[in-house]
């Protein structure tokens, strides 16, 4: 009986919120709310919303992708590189392959492969991604993302 309430806990706490975890003391459960967090991104970013990664990103977020000519630093950066794509994006499907969580406090670094599939059920893209994630206030947010892609000029 305890156990099913306390499962329907979480799952109400789970479903409150999108973007904030407190910290647990198991650091697996821990490193499955910041996959999850990233999972949810990716797919808000599938379907062309770009706010999926705008709502995780701390204030002082900073930036690199292989389209930057440097990094991008703040919230205010960020949004105005992605705001853009708003709507544009169209992936059908992704897999993130080899990922790992390492913890650090209150720190989460989540590293992992990222490919994405288009209606065919092609390979888009194939990225290596590195997120760095902060304990803010009970949330975790995104403080540092580096993409890089892992065959230039290929797909």
């Amino acid at each position: 009986m305890w156990r099913i309430l306390r499962l329907a806990a979480v799952a109400v706490f789970m479903a409150s919120s999108t973007t904030g975890f407190a910290k647990d003391s198991g650091q697996g459960e821990t490193q499955s709310v910041i996959v999850e967090l990233e999972k949810v991104a990716l797919t808000r970013w599938g379907n062309g919303d770009v706010y999926g990664y705008i709502d995780l990103a701390s204030e002082d977020i900073s930036y690199f992708d292989p389209e930057q000519e440097k990094r991008l630093d703040g919230l205010a950066a960020f949004k105005e590189l992605l705001v853009p794509a708003q709507g544009k994006i169209d992936i059908h499907r992704f897999e993130m392959p080899n990922w790992r969580v390492q913890l650090y406090d209150n720190v989460g670094i989540l590293t992992f492969n990222l490919v994405n599939y288009d209606s065919n059920d092609s390979v888009k893209t194939r990225w290596n991604s590195t997120e760095v994630y902060h304990l803010e206030k009970g949330e975790w947010k995104l403080v540092h993302s580096h993409w890089s892609l892992t065959k230039h000029g290929e797909n």
